[in-house]
């Protein structure tokens, strides 16, 4: 068992995606998605909002590849003081990337770079 880190906080998520499943130049398939939250407490205070933006490809011999940027903007932090008053958090931007192997055959292989990149304040 687990615990949530926030119970009390009500979340507003959007996701998009927007996927082309007919193969076109030298891609099998590819989606394209956009996401977006915002996280308030009950006082009507914004804790946190970000948003991301993420490209997932498969080529046509079916090795894939995944590209994406999130930024998370400044916010408060309720969980740093357990219970104690907000701290000011900083926000930062996050950008990833993937290759991985044919997910047709038994032995996959998958690596993930990601980089996180934070605000100067």
């Amino acid at each position: 068992m687990g615990y949530t880190h926030y119970a009390d906080v009500p979340m507003q998520c959007f996701w998009a995606s927007y996927p082309w499943s007919e193969p076109f130049l030298i891609f099998h398939e590819v989606q394209v998605n956009f996401n977006r939250w915002t996280g308030i407490n009950f006082a009507g205070e914004r804790l946190f909002r970000g948003g991301n933006v993420n490209f997932l490809g498969q080529f046509k011999n079916y090795r894939q590849f995944g590209l994406g940027m999130n930024r998370e903007f400044s916010g408060l932090s309720v969980m740093a003081l357990r219970g104690g008053p907000s701290l000011c958090a900083k926000g930062g931007w996050n950008i990833w990337g993937q290759p991985r192997s044919d997910t047709r055959q038994e032995l996959q292989f998958n690596i993930m770079g990601i980089s996180l990149i934070q605000d100067f304040q």
